[in-house]
């Protein structure tokens, strides 16, 4: 069967709605654009050293062997606040740098950055040729203070200023920008894009058999909408658009995972990633094409956690966001369900050809598969085949998530027949298995679960979560051995005043407070650790943990090691020599004695110490023994020794 994968252009999402939550603002030079205009800097104009006519027939070939669709081409830079634009002051005092570069006959225009700091109370600016609502930066962008990426400006030229600040008070550094890269669009559906995407009534780029996620069909699943994103994919010298989805994990401490396909970019490197953009609520507002665009919100980079490959494994792939995702954005942290069973129905929420959300339905049972791509095979029973009802999966609904009638993430799309159509809705359509994500791979350290269920804690399924209320959660080790030292550490959230704490078997057993003391478990069985927060006298949340202890096996030597040689002289004791006293004997080692000295290596547990008396005692005595983890080799005078 021939498969191709779900990877499309991704300029409809980014040249139609453009940062709406930074738009708006002008820049400094257009207020003063009489005085200014005339001292514009010299243009950095782009050699552009590819033919785009053979690019476009290059990629009709590439599309038939179900390789990514290329838009554009990243044409190397090194551009600076040092070494390229100008620096103006303004009539106000206020000090500005501008650069423009062109791209002769792009369609439209990004930039890539090695480095992008903007200083605290600066400002960057950037816009188009005709200086329309310029997108604004500032320091609270990149907060990881790598790579970069700026949003596409439509059309072949764009200009970059920065506005120093005003205030006496505020930073006066420059900022560190240095340009690496400029992503050069060049097929003809941008210029269509920008310009009647937008638009009310335009049908978009998918088929026209998509269902909008606020027509009837998506009336359940409102909520779950919200976690579902489309993103831009920064790949060696191309881009492309997948869908993906926030993911909830078992501590429910909303650590923004983000779950998709592995051959959406699952190669990338670090810094590519950093430059990967997730867009929030790409949708329009109802059902109809000809209702407004709802205002959508978008995030810069992400790191690779878990990598599956299509190939010999699930094509699944798990990262981690840069930024916290804001809890005024509304997004929603989808539930999962980790086994290995599908629903009768369920659906598809994705962005087919980077367009608005779209919804698709099944209402068959999806069976187990191996995928085969022509040229190898999936892993084995790793993938789900789907036959939608209603709507289809196209060219960027790849990573998006496939729902079960539970409304719980259990498959990522991976690929379609390549006979799906609007006229042929029922061919089949692959999903990845999350049950293969989480712990099929013979690399223990490509599982899901690792994050999912930090703790391990064996739950098969989760619901998912706005964080809207207050979660006790914690993590610690939770297989030990016997007077093992274990850290809990505290992960709740929300507004709390009281955490108080169970350790059972533990010692201490119990602890107010919001981080407890080190616990030692010294005897062997299960005991359920748990922590309760509360608002005033009002429980919020509970959240229980179980730990097992076991006993090392074989930490004490099999055959009993004796220590010490007996002082001698009139010293009734073995180990060392009497203090002088005729009614107390002290006695003192004469030697340190090494793990190894003693028969035990260093991971061993000393649990029994025998001491014996040179001579039957008919008074009473006892007897301190001190023990200490040190590498000291000899005792000094100063030594001051304390009972472990």
């Amino acid at each position: 069967m021939r498969t191709r994968y779900l990877v499309a252009v991704f300029f409809t999402l980014v040249l139609t709605a453009l940062s709406a939550q930074r738009r708006g603002e002008m820049p400094p030079s257009l207020v003063y654009q009489s005085t200014v205009a005339r001292k514009l800097p010299p243009v950095e104009k782009l050699p552009v050293a590819f033919d785009v006519q053979k690019l476009r027939a290059e990629d009709v070939e590439l599309e038939k062997m179900a390789f990514p669709f290329r838009v554009a081409k990243i044409i190397p830079t090194a551009f600076s606040v040092e070494n390229s634009g100008e620096w103006t002051t303004l009539p106000n005092g206020q000090r500005i740098w501008r650069l423009e570069i062109e791209a002769p006959d792009a369609t439209a225009v990004s930039l890539l950055y090695d480095r992008f700091i903007i200083p605290p109370g600066g400002k960057l600016y950037m816009y188009g040729a005709e200086g329309k609502e310029a997108i604004t930066y500032t320091n609270a962008d990149n907060p990881k203070k790598e790579e970069y990426s700026t949003e596409y400006i439509p059309g072949d030229k764009l200009c970059l200023e920065y506005a120093e600040p005003l205030s006496a008070s505020a930073s006066n550094e420059r900022p560190q920008i240095e340009i690496t890269g400029v992503a050069y669009a060049y097929k003809d559906v941008m210029t269509i894009i920008a310009s009647k995407l937008a638009a009310p009534g335009n049908e978009g780029s998918s088929a026209s058999c998509e269902i909008n996620i606020n027509c009837d069909d998506g009336a359940d699943w409102q909520v779950h909408k919200k976690s579902v994103a489309s993103f831009v994919i920064v790949l060696g010298k191309d881009q492309y658009i997948c869908s993906g989805a926030v993911v909830n994990n078992e501590l429910q401490d909303l650590t923004p995972y983000f779950l998709t396909a592995y051959h959406c970019g699952g190669e990338a490197s670090a810094a590519e990633l950093n430059q990967w953009q997730f867009y929030f609520h790409w949708e329009r507002t109802g059902c109809a094409n000809s209702s407004p665009l709802a205002e959508y919100k978008m995030l810069t980079g992400a790191s690779k956690l878990v990598g599956l490959p299509e190939y010999g494994a699930s094509d699944g792939l798990l990262l981690k966001l840069n930024e916290s995702i804001p809890r005024d954005w509304d997004v929603y942290y989808s539930g999962w369900d980790r086994r290995n069973e599908a629903t009768d129905e369920g659906v598809g929420i994705h962005h087919p050809k980077g367009d608005v959300k779209k919804i698709s339905t099944y209402i068959n049972k999806p069976i187990t598969t191996t995928v085969n791509w022509g040229d190898g095979k999936g892993g084995d029973g790793a993938h789900w085949e789907v036959r939608f009802s209603k709507g289809i999966l196209e060219g960027g609904s790849s990573g998006s998530p496939l729902y079960n009638s539970d409304q719980r993430i259990f498959g990522t799309a991976t690929a379609i027949s390549t006979l799906l159509s609007c006229s042929r809705p029922n061919e089949s359509t692959f999903y990845g298995k999350l049950s293969w994500h989480w712990d099929q791979s013979p690399d223990p350290t490509q599982h899901m679960r690792l994050y999912l269920d930090p703790n391990n804690s064996g739950v098969e399924y989760i619901d998912g979560t706005f964080g809207d209320d207050s979660q006790a959660a914690f993590t610690a080790k939770t297989d030990l051995y016997a007077m093992e030292l274990v850290a809990f550490t505290n992960c709740s959230r929300g507004d709390i005043d009281t955490y108080h704490w169970d350790f059972p078997g533990g010692t201490p057993n119990q602890y107010t407070g919001e981080n407890p003391p080190l616990i030692s478990y010294n005897t062997e069985g299960t005991y359920t650790a748990t922590l309760t927060v509360k608002k005033g006298n009002d429980v919020r949340s509970t959240y229980q943990l179980p730990i097992r202890v076991t006993l090392k096996q074989n930490y004490c030597p099999q055959t009993p090691v004796s220590i010490g040689t007996g002082a001698g002289g009139t010293s009734q004791f073995p180990l060392g020599i009497g203090n002088g006293s005729s009614l107390y004997r002290q006695a003192l080692s004469d030697a340190i004695y090494t793990a190894g000295e003693l028969g035990i290596s260093a991971e061993c547990i000393l649990t029994d110490i025998e001491w014996t008396a040179a001579s039957e005692m008919t008074d009473a005595r006892s007897m301190s023994i001190y023990l200490v983890e040190t590498d000291a080799t000899e005792f000094v005078s100063s030594s001051m020794w304390t009972n472990e």
